[in-house]
């Protein structure tokens, strides 16, 4: 379907200028039902908390007798993007309908701008997952996600990512290295490069000491820098170990615990290899907790 034009294209363009005008009044109107929405990413679970406890199914609020309040949702989650996101953001209107949903209740408003942000729904994006995932976290998650793809410079001491509950434990390792040697922005821009390669998979980082790898929205493998100074003292003890077995180890005195959520069927032991085999350097040694051997010795 083409563009809008002639008198369709001036009623949407005067629907948005009306929309833009009672903004206020959607916000006031989702604040009066969840306390304490104060526009922070944080608050974005609030907002998921609301949905979750009041539909079972996307499709009640995809309904024409709740457009009023996702419209006030959607705009709520949009005013948290244009109000924390470091570059100036803005809402705009859909005059392109070929990808609006025929039927349903369409939120045909988006925010975008021309600093590389890649505009989006936050209603048919962000609101119908939340409520079919049921996490309590996936609109926060996205929010990370989407500024983690920004590339924006965010000061830690504004830390505004929130780290995702580990579902279980698989894949579980210990990667020591020597910081004289190894040092751990060369390990986070490592996990950068390895998810600029595939397009399903995410690199997030929380801080300086805790990163992510997503794949599809939903399994994490996670990464944690021990900064702790008896890292050094246990690595040695596991040294002696593989010193039993004819491994010799040089001196490490920092440490990466690496594990992803339970996966029980094996569903992500491929991806699991691909990132032992990206993770593999001279200056580092991969020790697989569960079965007590290093990598060089699988």
């Amino acid at each position: 379907m083409a563009k809008l034009k002639g008198k369709p294209l001036e009623k949407r363009l005067g629907d948005f200028e009306n929309w833009k005008e009672n903004l206020n009044l959607r916000l006031d109107l989702i604040r009066g039902k969840i306390n304490d929405l104060d526009f922070s990413p944080d608050s974005l679970k609030l907002i998921e908390e609301f949905l979750i406890q009041s539909y079972n199914d996307p499709m009640d609020a995809l309904s024409l007798e709740n457009s009023e309040i996702m419209d006030s949702i959607a705009t709520y989650v949009g005013e948290v993007y244009i109000r924390n996101v470091p570059i100036e953001l803005s809402w705009n209107v859909q005059i392109d309908p070929k990808n609006e949903y025929v039927g349903l209740f369409n939120f045909k408003y988006f925010i975008g701008s021309n600093g590389g942000f890649i505009g989006f729904n936050p209603f048919l994006n962000l609101v119908p997952n939340a409520i079919s995932e049921r996490t309590g976290i996936q609109i926060l998650n996205n929010f990370n996600i989407k500024l983690n793809n920004l590339g924006a410079a965010i000061d830690i001491k504004k830390e505004i990512s929130i780290i995702p509950q580990t579902n279980g434990f698989s894949y579980q390792h210990f990667i020591y290295f020597n910081t004289n040697s190894f040092q751990e922005k060369i390990f986070r821009k490592t996990l950068e490069r390895f998810a600029s390669k595939f397009k399903e998979c995410i690199y997030t980082g929380y801080s300086d000491t805790r990163m992510t790898l997503t794949y599809r929205e939903s399994y994490n493998f996670h990464f944690e820098i021990d900064k702790r100074p008896d890292s050094a003292i246990e690595f040695r003890e596991t040294a002696d170990l593989a010193k039993a077995r004819g491994l010799e180890l040089n001196d490490c005195n920092g440490r990466i615990e690496f594990w992803g959520d339970e996966d029980p069927n094996g569903e992500y032991i491929n991806e699991y290899m691909f990132i032992l085999e990206e993770l593999t350097h001279d200056s580092i040694y991969i020790f697989d907790i569960r079965n007590g051997i290093f990598f060089d010795e699988f």
